[in-house]
């Protein structure tokens, strides 16, 4: 009676643990996907003006980013949101560029727009090269924790004894 006691709770510990796994690698994916929609969403952007070098940008697309990136600074460090910010606040300065030479005549004031803008335009083209920035948060590898370490520490010993007692039992 007590070796099926302590049978039933170890089978118990190694439920839980399979659980707590499951339910750990269901968060890392939840997390990953709010992140890649960020990150999608910085490419569109910058497809978008890279595709487009009249840059007819639409208003409406900036604020699709902003939206997005927005929640940047809960799924990334500070690092990633200040990056996130610039790109959001490069796109409006360029879309403000564009439609402020667009009406002007042949001029040196457009001429310097015209500059701004096509330097705006470089640094947009250099961000598809950025893209490794987000690597650390899109790599799916299993990260263990302290707390993963200890429970292995304790479970592994009792999964092992799990398989000996069903290795007798079908014996």
């Amino acid at each position: 009676m007590k070796a099926l006691t302590v049978t039933i709770a170890i089978i118990a510990v190694y439920i839980a643990y399979q659980q707590y796994k499951t339910i750990k690698n269901n968060l890392r994916l939840g997390l990953f996907d709010k992140r890649f929609k960020v990150y999608k969403g910085l490419q569109k952007l910058i497809a978008i003006i890279e595709n487009n070098q009249t840059i007819e940008l639409e208003f409406k697309e900036i604020i699709k980013f902003r939206r997005l990136s927005v929640d940047g600074r809960f799924l990334f460090d500070d690092e990633i949101q200040e990056y996130l910010d610039t790109v959001y606040k490069k796109a409006l300065r360029l879309r403000a560029v564009n439609r402020r030479y667009q009406p002007l005549p042949l001029g040196e004031e457009r001429s310097k727009l015209v500059i701004e803008e096509a330097e705006f335009l470089d640094w947009f083209t250099k961000q598809f090269e950025q893209s490794d920035k987000f690597d650390k948060y899109l790599k799916f590898k299993e990260e263990k924790t302290i707390v993963d370490e200890v429970i292995e520490q304790i479970v592994n010993p009792i999964i092992a004894m799990i398989r000996k007692v069903v290795k007798k039992i079908w014996e």
